[in-house]
């Protein structure tokens, strides 16, 4: 199947994105998180993701602000992260969009060999750009290609957002 592309829509998109980013900013009244959740209430909408995964993903995001108050460790975060990860592979149902995200969120995590040769979490690599930017991809990508598109946005989109963290570190 050939796909037509007109590079002229990308100007198009690209708006679009701008707009729906500044809704959904002014909806969450500047919250990171709440626009997290909206973004992944908009996959929702779109049939991307199941109610059942939002809660899921939710929780996810949920860890990174309480690692952020010192609510959480890092190693609980990711112990956690992991096990949402593997019951989403286990459900045999789970969406395309909802594994590759708890598989990037659990990736994100980085840990270090400390004495004996014992590992131990130290922190999400993983910064509030990438998952902006894996979710914002999701509801785009998936806005022009369903969940293939939701997939492929959102991976790209999270690898962009994960550089926009690597530069502000």
């Amino acid at each position: 199947m050939k796909i037509d592309f007109n590079p002229a829509a990308i100007g198009d998109l690209n708006m679009a994105v701008k707009w729906e980013v500044a809704r959904i900013r002014r909806e969450a009244n500047g919250d990171p998180t709440t626009a997290l959740k909206l973004g992944l209430g908009e996959l929702v909408k779109q049939d991307i993701i199941s109610d059942n995964e939002l809660r899921t993903l939710s929780r996810i995001v949920e860890l990174d602000d309480e690692i952020g108050r010192e609510e959480t460790t890092p190693e609980r975060a990711y112990i956690e992260v992991r096990r949402i990860h593997y019951e989403l592979l286990r459900s045999r149902n789970a969406s395309p969009f909802a594994l590759s995200f708890a598989a990037r969120a659990a990736a994100s995590y980085i840990s270090i060999d400390e004495n004996g040769g014992e590992s131990k979490v130290v922190f999400a690599k993983a910064g509030r750009f990438e998952r902006i930017g894996q979710i914002a991809g999701g509801v785009i990508g998936g806005a022009l290609g369903g969940a293939d598109g939701a997939v492929i946005g959102g991976q790209l989109g999270g690898e962009i957002g994960g550089a926009v963290d690597e530069c502000l570190d």
